[in-house]
């Protein structure tokens, strides 16, 4: 095999039989073992055999300790507290390049854009002040969940876009 990864149904083959995963397949222009043509065809029986592994979390080197069947890892890769979160002004104009885990990209985001972020105790304390102009980010910090705002206020229109930073499966428990 050739893939970075565990490779994850559909198993595909190169034309001397050589396997890829769809999604390493999709970053190749040929085989990275003989340089040959990657084909449609899926390997059957490396797909069966995918089925039975018993794998560790890929953010096992962070801290987390958990080891699931190969098809159940997918729901708990949306949900791993180790996973590796990108800093929310990563698509700003600040650029930010910071990557790491939830607990210290709160520490992130109170040393390096503390004019940018503000802390609350509870949800019930926030009260937004909007401004009769113009286009702001603001980082919102209530205990241990992070949240990005991004407003823009527009001939006395308001766009508001909020984004819950940590895992997918958290971020359904909000309502905003």
């Amino acid at each position: 095999p050739i893939c970075t990864e565990y490779m994850r149904p559909p198993i595909l083959q190169c034309e001397k039989g050589h396997t890829i995963c769809q999604s390493c397949k999709n970053k190749l222009k040929e085989c990275g073992f003989c340089k040959g043509e990657l084909l449609e065809t899926r390997c059957l029986a490396m797909e069966r055999l995918s089925t039975k592994l018993v794998i560790p979390c890929r953010n096992s080197p962070e801290g987390c300790e958990i080891v699931l069947p190969f098809y159940e890892m997918s729901d708990h890769d949306d949900e791993c507290k180790f996973q590796t979160l990108k800093c929310p002004f990563f698509r700003t104009g600040l650029s930010c390049e910071w990557e790491g885990l939830a607990s210290p990209l709160r520490n992130h985001i109170i040393e390096k854009h503390w004019l940018l972020a503000s802390k609350y105790q509870t949800s019930k304390d926030y009260v937004m002040k909007i401004p009769l102009t113009g286009s702001w980010y603001h980082v919102m910090i209530f205990g241990d969940d992070v949240f990005f705002r991004f407003t823009r206020v527009t001939n006395g229109n308001v766009n508001l876009c909020v984004l819950y930073v940590g895992p997918k499966k958290m971020a359904s428990t909000f309502k905003y």
